[in-house]
């Protein structure tokens, strides 16, 4: 081979290895500015998520709170249910409500799922507090309603049951906020 063939050869390889690099390069940058543009994203969704499962923890720990004495008591009675404790659980129904929607809108599905119990569980404790209210205040239901006892029941497993679906929504919540975005991540 003479020196000129030699020459030509060597700079086109020179010249692939160059067009090699720079493809390679680029590729590399596009790649990093996905990741970056990826975990931007992320830190968009978390970040307010963070706020309204916070403040949707805060209402339902708010009931929960409300309704320890119920849940306390092994046979509660009519007389356990205040004018005043029946319109703080409307009260909280009504923040968990608010709360709720903003759960629902933020997702994702599974977190949802478990908000929307509380919800349920929270409008039926309020409903039925305030039916023992009807039921006190009108001696001729008392009898009817058997003093009351299945409708206290239905509240007593309410608060209980809201008291467990607490506990799986901030752990459901916490799984969210923990996951990276991958395939298979909550």
């Amino acid at each position: 081979m003479d020196a000129g063939v030699a020459a030509v050869c060597g700079a086109l390889a020179g010249s692939v290895a160059t067009i090699g690099a720079a493809l390679a390069t680029g590729w590399s940058q596009r790649e990093g500015a996905r990741i970056s543009a990826r975990a931007e994203h992320l830190r968009q969704r978390r970040e307010p998520r963070h706020d309204v499962y916070k403040g949707f923890i805060a209402a339902v720990s708010e009931m929960n709170d409300a309704t320890r004495n119920v849940r306390a008591i092994n046979s509660p009675r009519i007389e356990h249910f205040t004018d005043e404790q029946v319109l703080q659980y409307k009260r909280a129904a009504g923040v968990i409500k608010a709360q709720w929607l903003e759960v629902a809108l933020a997702g994702p599905k599974s977190v949802n799922r478990v908000a929307t119990r509380i919800k349920e569980a929270s409008n039926l404790i309020a409903i039925e507090a305030e039916a023992l209210l009807i039921i006190r205040v009108a001696p001729e239901l008392l009898d009817r309603h058997q003093g009351g006892r299945e409708t206290i029941q239905g509240v007593k497993k309410a608060a209980e049951d809201l008291t467990k679906w607490l506990s799986e929504f901030t752990e459901l919540a916490q799984a969210v906020l923990d996951s990276d975005g991958s395939k298979g991540a909550a």
